[in-house]
């Protein structure tokens, strides 16, 4: 069961509603975020993934992956981002909490820790990448879908369309859909 920060947290992006009713909605759409960024992580090959909160329709369900998204036909990209930039990432996610953020991303790859009663810009405490921790010069592959990657959601202020490095044929976030099953376990842990 989501309880205290992490409800509060979840709530504040708009996954769910007061209750224990809205506790078990986080709980799928979160599962469904996270599977579909593992899904992305497995077709490209890349390091990590994130997926926007905003991706996901409100009251996705679990099961419901290919239904849930908002712009299917929306591309895949892989875009190479310095540690620096994932962290400046992970910030931005958090940086509207506790007031609902549609930037607020799902994870593959990556756990983070943030502390929500930190001032903003120094709120991501801790953050690894498969295991090892986040190495601010080292550069890393992130996919990601396309209007992220060319910086919608104000991750712009992040990093810029000329980081996208993904070659070969085209995919797209349907096919990532069609591949996804949710992931249970969150990969973000809020302090106080």
């Amino acid at each position: 069961m989501i309880t205290g920060l992490l409800a509060t947290a979840i709530a504040a992006v708009g996954l769910i509603q007061p209750g224990d009713a809205g506790r078990a909605q986080a709980a799928a759409t979160a599962g469904l975020g996270q599977g579909l960024a593992d899904s992305l992580v497995s077709l490209t090959s890349a390091d990590a993934a994130f997926v926007p909160v905003g991706l996901l329709k409100p009251g996705a369900e679990e099961g419901a992956v290919s239904a849930s998204l908002v712009f299917p036909g929306d591309d895949i990209q892989v875009v190479s981002l310095t540690g620096a930039q994932v962290r400046q990432a992970l910030e931005r996610s958090v940086s509207l909490l506790p007031s609902k953020n549609p930037a607020f991303l799902h994870l593959s790859g990556i756990e983070a820790t943030a502390s929500l009663s930190a001032s903003p810009e120094k709120r991501i405490t801790a953050a690894s990448i498969n295991g090892a921790a986040l190495e601010d010069a080292k550069s890393y592959k992130i996919a990601m879908p396309g209007n992220l990657a060319r910086g919608g959601l104000g991750y712009f202020m992040v990093w810029e369309a000329s980081a996208i490095s993904t070659t070969g044929p085209a995919k797209r976030m349907s096919e990532a859909a069609g591949s996804a099953s949710p992931s249970e376990g969150l990969r973000w842990t809020f302090a106080p």
